[in-house]
């Protein structure tokens, strides 16, 4: 009997974190991440705030603080995802050596 195969959508899933975990393995995303963390405390220095409007200011703050954390989401999602490839592949290497049976109990009462 052949050995089950991994659907495609979990082989894509496998192949895209694959990639990103090669990225960050490398020593130009240690530079990239660096240089987006450096933007990131940019952002956050309020000293270089160009208005003196309170109202224009704060805006101004939310504005920063707001593209700060998505740039630091992003960075956790890459790394994440980085991270998730070794995890998922062995549990992918599992299933592939298994059978999944899938009962349903749909009009059983």
């Amino acid at each position: 009997m052949p050995k089950p195969k991994v659907d495609k959508e979990t082989q894509k899933l496998l192949s895209e974190q694959e990639h990103v975990k090669n990225l960050t393995e490398q020593e130009g995303w240690g530079i990239v991440k660096g240089n987006l963390i450096k933007y990131v405390a940019a952002l956050h220095n309020i000293s270089s705030l160009n208005s003196t409007d309170p109202q224009a200011m704060f805006n101004q703050v939310a504005s920063r603080q707001l593209a700060a954390g998505i740039l630091l989401e992003w960075l956790k999602d890459v790394e994440g995802t980085a991270a998730q490839f070794d995890a998922n592949k062995e549990l992918a290497d599992q299933v592939k050596g298994s059978y999944i049976v899938h009962f349903s109990m749909e009009g059983k009462q």
